[in-house]
């Protein structure tokens, strides 16, 4: 899926990365309006009034255009939004014409929802290794793991498990109420172990999506550009942001669902933990950067922290977007994909 290929060549950046699944902020006028959508009286009805007016203005031809397709697109703009072809125009034109009227960037922190599974249902999994976007991992072993089981037990916490094939896929089954994070092992070739965890339920929408294996060297070269000295048995961790653009729009190029301005902070930390640091451009990362860019797509990461549990959670000029974590293991590479919070 090209959303999710546009993460991997970021974290390709980097470390040359739908994720996962808590964020907070402060209810005000500005981002809680009614949550309504559609046409009345002749009118667009889409948040507040000014919200409304200024889609009914700019982007009344592209709703009447995608008919409906966009019937369920409610407000707030949210990650939880499934955009059909037919509702891209629209959904673009309100977030180039009305980002501020509508709060389009960051109105759905705690004012979204996500969709609930009738029934069991599957993600398709791509392992690919994160320096070689195109080199598919045949034999990787996928874990989907309930998030109440940190140790993912078979029988208890482990939800289903399976091996890549040829083109470096697999499917899972989740149970319809699955929340939890998935463990990637290729134990040939000596790619580090991955824990990947979403800060929301993204894989309810998104339910193909690619997870990148790197080798150590990867992670030496990253601690030395920033000078951080790598411990033993310890884990490291890549971050994304993403802000209330739907998933399609990871790594977009009009409009970009990677956040931009997140300061992330975590805990706990052991005294050679280092400081979150941040992707620019390319394979930049400078220590003096305090926030995510789009120019980086959103990542950052830290180096050297200690198992057992451990929390990131983002800002944005001053506004508390959101939490996640994962139970970090020793010798893995953490990633988690900061999704802003619903309710």
């Amino acid at each position: 899926m090209r959303r999710a290929q546009a993460l991997m060549l970021v974290v390709s950046s980097w470390l040359c990365g739908c994720v996962l699944p808590d964020y907070k902020v402060e209810d005000s006028p500005s981002q809680s309006p009614p949550l309504s959508s559609g046409r009345v009286d002749g009118t667009i009805s889409f948040g507040d009034a000014t919200c409304s007016s200024c889609v009914m203005e700019s982007c009344g031809a592209q709703h009447a255009d995608c008919g409906d397709a966009c019937k369920d697109l409610k407000w707030p703009v949210a990650p939880a939004w499934s955009v059909p072809d037919e509702a891209d125009p629209y959904v673009r034109c309100i977030a180039t014409q009305c980002e501020s009227q509508c709060n389009v960037l960051w109105g759905c922190v705690k004012n979204y929802r996500w969709p609930e599974k009738d029934s069991a249902y599957n993600v398709t999994i791509r392992v690919n290794d994160a320096l070689q976007e195109s080199r598919n991992l045949e034999g990787a072993t996928v874990t989907a793991c309930q998030a109440r089981d940190p140790s993912c037990t078979v029988g208890m916490g482990q939800e289903s498990s399976g091996e890549t094939d040829a083109n470096g896929r697999v499917t899972l089954a989740l149970s319809r109420d699955f929340v939890g994070f998935f463990i990637v092992k290729k134990d040939s070739d000596g790619y580090v172990p991955m824990i990947a965890n979403w800060s929301q339920p993204a894989y309810v929408v998104d339910n193909t999506f690619t997870l990148s294996l790197f080798k150590p060297v990867w992670i030496q070269t990253m601690a030395a550009q920033v000078k951080v000295t790598l411990e033993k048995d310890v884990g490291h961790v890549i971050f994304k942001a993403t802000n209330c653009l739907p998933l399609r729009y990871i790594g977009g190029d009009e409009i970009n669902a990677d956040a931009d301005g997140v300061a992330v902070s975590y805990t706990p930390r052991s005294e050679n933990s280092s400081d979150a640091v941040y992707v620019q451009l390319g394979l930049q990362i400078d220590p003096a950067v305090k926030t995510t860019s789009t120019a980086g797509q959103g990542y950052g990461g830290m180096f050297n922290l200690s198992a057992g549990a451990v929390t990131l959670s983002g800002s944005h000029d001053g506004l508390d977007v959101g939490s996640g974590g994962l139970s970090m293991r020793a010798n893995h590479l953490g990633m988690v994909f900061l999704v802003p919070r619903a309710r």
